[in-house]
C-alpha cells in the first residue's frame, strides 16, 4: 500500500518541470549545520538573486541563521513540490524522502564527518556477505551524482565502503571554512551561553558513535572518568544516537556541560583548548585550529578487530594516545610539556589530509556549481 501511495505521489509531482535555478538543502539529524548550511549561507551572501534557495527541515528546529522565506518544512505539499522541481539537491546525509530523484536532477552528497578513521560499509568483511545489508547500502547511495571530498584517502574510503562509482570532486569541505577563518577568535557569546569564564581552559570530549550496547553503556563510565579534570571546563558532545544513553546526573558539577544539543560542533571548536576523542572525524576538523588533540581509544584492541581501521591509527593521528583514565589524566596535567613533540606530526597530518581545507572550499564549490561543472560526466576532479 505504501509503495502504491509513493508511486501516485511521484507521478503527480513529477508532472512539474525541473527548475534550473532551484537548490534544495537538507542537513538531516534535526539540525541546521554542516556543509549544506555553509553552502547556503555563502550563496545567500554572495549570490542572493541567482538561485531560489530552499532549506528543508522539521518544524521544531532552530532556523535563526536562515532566511525564513527559504525554509520549507517536511511533510508539506511545498516540500514535495520543491523536492520534485529542484535542479540541485545538496545533502549531508542520505535522507529517505517519498519523492524520488529524477534523472535530470543533480544530487550532491556532502556528508558530515569527513576524514576516515574507522572502516564502514563494504570495508567490513561481514557486510559484504549479507544481501539485505548490501542492497540497503547500495540503495542508500545509488541516487548520489556527486560526492565532495577533501583528500585521496577519503575518496578511497567512500568508494571502498559504499561502491560509489560516479563523480568525486576534491574541493575541500565547505563547513571547515568557518573553522579556518575564525580559529583565532574566541566565541564570547558561546562562553556566555554556557557560563564559562574567559580565563578558564576548556576541554571538548567528542567520542565516536558505538553501535554495540556495551559500548553505548560504557560511555557514561568514560564521561565520569573525566571528573578528575577539575581545573578545566569539560564539554561533552556525543553522537545524536547516543544522547539518550547519557546520564544527566553527571552534569550536576558546574565544570561539566552537556553540549549535545548545540546546533553546530564547529562553534564548539572555537571555545575549546583541548579535544579529547577516539575515532571521530572531529579529529581532522579540530586539527585545523592548531590546538591540542588527545587521543583516548580506551577500547583500541576491540575496535581494531571490529570495525577496524582504514588508517594506521597510531602512526597517523596527531597527538598523545591514552588507553586508560590514569594515562589521560597525566597527559592533560602535563600537556604543555608533552605536546611540542607532536608538532611535526600535526604539520604532516594537515599537509596530507587537510590541504584542501584552506578556508575557501565553499567558494570553490560555488564556482564549480555556477560554471556548470556539476553536470559534466567526468568522474573525478
Amino acid at each position: 500500500m505504501k509503495k502504491v501511495f509513493e508511486k501516485i505521489v511521484n507521478s503527480f509531482f513529477h508532472i512539474f518541470k525541473i527548475k534550473n535555478d532551484v537548490i534544495v538543502f537538507e542537513s538531516g539529524r534535526n539540525k541546521i549545520d554542516g556543509n549544506p548550511k555553509a553552502i547556503y549561507l555563502y550563496l545567500k551572501e554572495n549570490y542572493p538573486n541567482k538561485y531560489k534557495l530552499i532549506y528543508l527541515t522539521n518544524k521544531n528546529i532552530n532556523i535563526n541563521e536562515l532566511d525564513k522565506n527559504d525554509v520549507v518544512f517536511y511533510k508539506t505539499l511545498k516540500s514535495l513540490y520543491y523536492l520534485s522541481v529542484a535542479k540541485y539537491l545538496i545533502r549531508s546525509e542520505s535522507i529517505g524522502n517519498i519523492i524520488k530523484k529524477r534523472p535530470e536532477q543533480v544530487y550532491i552528497q556532502t556528508f558530515h564527518g569527513h576524514g576516515p578513521i574507522k572502516k564502514g560499509g563494504f570495508e567490513i568483511e561481514e557486510n559484504k556477505k549479507g544481501q539485505e545489508y548490501k542492497n540497503g547500502l547500495l540503495n542508500h547511495c545509488k541516487e548520489w551524482d556527486v560526492y565532495i571530498s577533501m583528500c585521496e584517502l577519503e575518496e578511497k574510503h567512500i568508494i571502498d565502503s559504499t561502491g560509489f562509482n560516479k563523480k568525486i570532486i576534491r574541493l575541500g569541505i565547505p563547513s571547515t571554512d568557518y573553522i579556518v577563518n575564525n580559529k583565532d577568535i574566541k566565541n564570547n557569546e558561546l562562553l556566555k551561553k554556557f557560563n564559562i569564564p574567559k580565563d578558564k581552559k576548556v576541554i571538548l570530549y567528542a567520542p565516536t558513535y558505538r553501535s554495540d550496547l556495551l559500548g553505548q553503556e560504557n560511555i557514561n563510565i568514560r564521561i565520569e572518568s573525566l571528573k578528575k579534570l577539575t581545573d578545566y571546563v569539560v564539554l561533552v558532545r556525543l553522537h545524536p544516537l547516543l544522547n539518550s544513553k547519557i546520564n544527566k546526573k553527571l552534569f550536576d558539577d558546574s565544570n561539566f556541560i552537556n553540549v549535545c544539543e548545540e546546533e553546530d560542533i564547529v562553534n564548539l571548536y572555537l571555545i575549546t583548548d583541548i579535544l579529547i576523542s577516539d575515532y571521530s572525524a572531529s579529529i581532522y576538523e579540530f586539527a585545523l585550529t592548531g590546538k591540542k588533540i588527545v587521543l583516548y581509544p580506551y577500547d583500541y584492541d576491540e575496535y581494531k578487530k571490529y570495525p577496524g581501521f582504514c588508517i594506521d591509527y597510531k602512526k597517523t593521528l596527531p597527538g598523545p594516545i591514552c588507553y586508560d583514565e590514569n594515562e589521560l589524566y597525566d597527559t592533560i596535567l602535563n600537556i604543555e610539556k608533552i605536546y611540542p613533540k607532536y608538532n611535526e606530526k600535526w604539520n604532516k597530518f594537515n599537509k596530507k589530509y587537510n590541504y584542501m581545507n584552506d578556508g575557501e572550499a565553499t567558494k570553490r564549490f560555488v564556482q564549480y556549481l555556477i560554471n556548470g561543472n556539476l553536470e559534466r560526466s567526468d568522474k573525478n576532479e
